[in-house]
């Protein structure tokens, strides 16, 4: 039975019933966000031509197209579907689009909601806001807040996915199922891989490497091969649509210049307390399905 039909089926099924309909949901969820392919690794090859610069296909999600007013400033995102909420976060010099293949298959079985990280997406900022990953974590936290979300399931990749287990530790009660993949991890921090943009985030000069990379998408290509199996793929849309945000503009590009250097900070999650690491093991969200990925 299509899940579509399982939420019909739920309004008026027996407690019991309606338990193993929403368990079965929930997992059928997870299991096709991983098997979709969220690592940008994989994405491509879930969809084959999907990010092909020829006849690229148009999913129904495109760019973030609400805001809603944090005290972190007004935070856009993209909404599709019905159902309980699931939240995406992406990694750095990405947003919301990222996860547009996903959400298309998902969105019959939940509310799926992408975030545009502070310094990313059309999310706007005061320029001396805090871009870190301790405070990106309560910003999603706040954000939940406005929308009412009590739970969600939270799916999240790359440096996203650090910025989601600060958030899951901090606030267990807010997750329903935690998904993450390639992530950001205490002891992998920063990432050798995104050392080079930290380095040049130090000395000044990722805003002109961003605004050479935004005129040539030849050279943005050749960029993400860190994040990207065949980033041959990524059609020219979609590296604008990526960079425009964050190095379209000189405020934009000193908003990701601070958000890389908080990278050299020292661990954020080693500043979580054991009790949170341990609350968020034997919380709600560590009772039910979790996967996590290296």
């Amino acid at each position: 039975m299509k899940a579509r039909n399982d939420r019909m089926v739920t309004e008026t099924a027996e407690p019991k019933a309606r338990d193993r309909l929403a368990q079965l949901n929930r997992r059928d969820f997870v299991l096709l966000s991983v098997g979709l392919g969220i690592t940008p690794r994989f994405a491509v090859a879930a969809e084959p031509g999907a990010e092909h610069t020829s006849n690229e296909r148009k999913p129904p999600v495109a760019n973030s197209n609400k805001r809603v007013a944090t005290p972190f400033g007004d935070i856009a995102y993209a909404e599709q579907g019905n159902g309980p909420a699931a939240l995406f976060v992406h990694g750095v010099f990405k947003n919301a689009y990222f996860w547009r293949h996903v959400i298309e298959r998902v969105s019959d079985l939940r509310r799926c909601i992408a975030v545009d990280l502070m310094a990313h997406g059309d999310t706007r900022i005061a320029p001396d806001q805090d871009v870190s990953f301790t405070v990106q974590a309560e910003m999603l936290e706040a954000f939940c807040d406005r929308l009412n979300l009590d739970q969600v399931d939270l799916v999240a990749n790359d440096s996203g996915a650090g910025i989601a287990q600060i958030f899951a530790a901090r606030h267990p009660g807010r997750i329903r199922t935690l998904t993450i993949t390639d992530s950001d991890t205490h002891d992998n921090w920063p990432p050798p891989a995104f050392m080079p943009a930290v380095e040049l985030a130090r000395q000044g000069q990722l805003a002109e490497r961003g605004k050479r990379l935004l005129a040539d998408p030849n050279a943005a290509r050749a960029a993400y091969t860190r994040s990207y199996e065949h980033p041959e793929n990524i059609s020219d849309e979609t590296l604008r649509i990526y960079l425009e945000p964050i190095f379209g503009t000189p405020e934009a590009a000193r908003n990701v210049e601070r958000l890389s250097r908080s990278k050299t900070a020292s661990t954020p999650f080693r500043s979580l307390p054991c009790c949170d690491a341990l609350r968020l093991r034997h919380s709600s969200c560590g009772e039910r399905t979790t996967s996590s990925f290296r």
